[in-house]
């Protein structure tokens, strides 16, 4: 075992001396880069885009368009859920009427996005007294 060692480091000393340094090729497989939630140029007023799994995604304008508390899962998938806070306009209720709701927000259209790898649209779901409320979807990209 001695003698291996003692053996081990005359070579390398030789290879260092002459120049010569080997490293063993290792085997590695190309990622995509992790993909962020649209373009901060789509909103520029707004919160999130352009990140990876914001905590916080907002629109800019009214409360509506803010969501936080947000928990991502499939994250770099061909889609991701977060599920979160947002507020939500009761029917026949005004803007300032909106009460704070779970929302469920979808990334999808995974692509390029002014030269990033993004999600390229955002679906949002309010979830009123224990119903899915279909709220918008956007393009977030453009």
């Amino acid at each position: 075992m001695i003698r291996n060692r003692v053996l081990s480091a005359i070579v390398l000393a030789a290879m260092t001396s002459t120049g010569v340094i080997l490293i063993p090729a290792v085997a590695s497989a190309s990622r995509p880069p992790v993909p962020v939630l649209g373009s901060k140029q789509a909103f520029p007023a707004g919160t999130g885009f352009g990140t990876v799994k914001p905590k916080t995604v907002y629109f800019g304008g009214d409360p509506t368009g803010m969501f936080t508390s947000l928990t991502w899962t499939g994250w770099g998938n061909t889609k991701s859920t977060a599920k979160g806070n947002g507020y939500y306009p009761p029917p026949g209720k005004p803007v300032a009427g909106a009460v704070r709701v779970p929302v469920i927000l979808v990334a999808s259209s995974l692509g390029d996005c002014n030269g990033h790898r993004a999600y390229r649209q955002l679906a949002v779901t309010f979830v009123y007294k224990h119903h899915n409320e279909p709220g918008v979807t956007r393009n977030i990209c453009s």
